[in-house]
């Protein structure tokens, strides 16, 4: 039998795994967490009503996702948007329109590649707009705009990464972790709360080995999939790959993850009036969780504050508890109130520290100064024996995402299936 190992079960390790085991492969899936869905983090306050800590919107198309729902799971939100600047809330009408223009500008600039920050000296800016398309690069990108490339952020956006019409899922993500694992009685054993510490290969086959509590443990196989994140694989010192993959470790290290810090509060009423809208925005530029949000979810508030970049790493290392106050703090500055007048409001809150988590490091991936091309060298096959999928593989514009992970997943189980049938 045909037979597999996939390092990561994650959103890309199952959909490579979903669609192996769909052609009667025998797959092994190995994870260092205690559950699967990888930086797709999902949780329920109530019956129906999602908690996201992970990724939330649906950006662009994402047809993938959609392919593997039903029609109805899938909302494209009535939106509204308001602006905090300099003490004053007004409608962020104008500064939706500024944000379109301004990104297709950034998108025609010819250049040397430089940092993504060096872009801002080219355009004409008041301090608003500035302040504006700073924060929404950071937060959208989750980028460190110094050290960022520029030529490779151009390019995504051009893909289609920037793509501001959003959707969400009824369920949220959650709702694809059972599609993904509907295969699961046959050929498949999935081991959990697994590090895998070493991967020994040559052309036509490979030995994983983990450590699944005390026990060190191993497993064989002629294809190995990786799916780690680049700022694990990129750590000799978490993986050691024999022989070494020098080109792959040095991909992995242009594709560091950026700085997100994103809490959510279920609250008993909308803290602004949000009219016929069901999902309705607040814009800070220059506060540090510079972007929330309001869903109304079965009449339950879900109330999302987000720091992305540059700002969000000013909380890297905070104990949980300042970070939620701080979150608390920026939301009441932006409504013109107090902590205390908006903290009775908040029935409960949610936190994950992504930047403190050891199997991820970070958010999402962004190109570093100099990596131009990285995202195409870590997807490469090595001798039709390792693969490489996630999305920070993704070279066509959808890296960051939940389908941008899912089309890497699809994409490394084709190359597996390609390179058993040359055998």
């Amino acid at each position: 039998m045909k037979k597999a190992v996939v390092i990561g079960a994650g959103v890309s390790g199952l959909a490579a795994a979903d669609r192996l085991l769909a052609e009667g492969w025998e797959v092994t899936v190995i994870e260092a967490r205690a559950r699967v869905g990888g930086r797709l983090h999902a949780l329920e306050y109530a019956p129906g009503v999602p908690i996201d800590l992970g990724p939330e919107f649906l950006h662009g198309g994402a047809e993938e996702v959609k392919r593997l729902l039903d029609s109805s799971e899938v909302i494209s939100p009535s939106e509204s948007a308001k602006i905090f600047w300099k003490g004053n809330l007004s409608e962020a009408g104008n500064s939706l329109n500024f944000l379109d223009d301004a990104m297709k500008k950034l998108r025609c600039l010819k250049g040397e590649d430089a940092p993504v920050a060096e872009l801002f000296s080219r355009l004409k800016l008041d301090d608003f707009q500035e302040a504006e398309l700073r924060s929404y690069i950071e937060g959208f990108n989750a980028i460190d705009m110094n050290h960022a490339s520029q030529c490779a952020f151009q390019r995504e956006i051009a893909g289609g990464a920037d793509d501001m019409e959003v959707a969400r899922l009824k369920r949220g993500y959650g709702s694809l972790l059972p599609v993904l694992s509907k295969r699961w009685e046959k050929n498949f054993s999935l081991c959990l709360e697994a590090w895998v510490n070493k991967i020994e290969w040559e052309a036509g086959s490979a030995r994983v080995h983990f450590r699944a509590g005390e026990e060190a443990r191993h497993v064989e196989a002629p294809f190995v999939l990786i799916t780690l994140p680049p700022t694990i694989l990129a750590d000799k010192n978490k993986i050691n790959l024999d022989p070494e993959l020098p080109e792959h470790r040095l991909a992995a290290q242009a594709l560091p993850l950026g700085a997100v810090h994103k809490v959510v509060f279920v609250l008993d009423e909308p803290l602004w009036d949000t009219g016929d809208k069901d999902l309705a925005f607040l814009h800070s530029p220059g506060l540090i969780f510079g972007t929330r949000w309001i869903w109304m979810v079965h009449d339950k508030p879900i109330f999302v504050c987000w720091s992305g970049g540059s700002r969000a790493m000013q909380l890297n290392g905070l104990p949980r508890e300042e970070v939620i106050r701080l979150a608390l703090a920026d939301a009441a500055t932006s409504l013109k109130i107090t902590p205390a007048e908006l903290s009775p409001k908040i029935k409960q809150s949610y936190y994950h520290d992504w930047m403190l988590d050891p199997f991820s490091l970070g958010a999402y991936s962004y190109v570093r100064l100099g990596g131009l091309g990285s995202r195409a060298a870590l997807a490469k096959p090595v001798a039709g024996t390792l693969f490489f999928a996630g999305e920070a593989t993704a070279d066509d514009g959808s890296a960051g995402t939940v389908h941008g992970a899912l089309r890497s997943g699809h994409r490394a189980a084709e190359e597996m299936m390609e390179a058993e049938a040359r055998r």
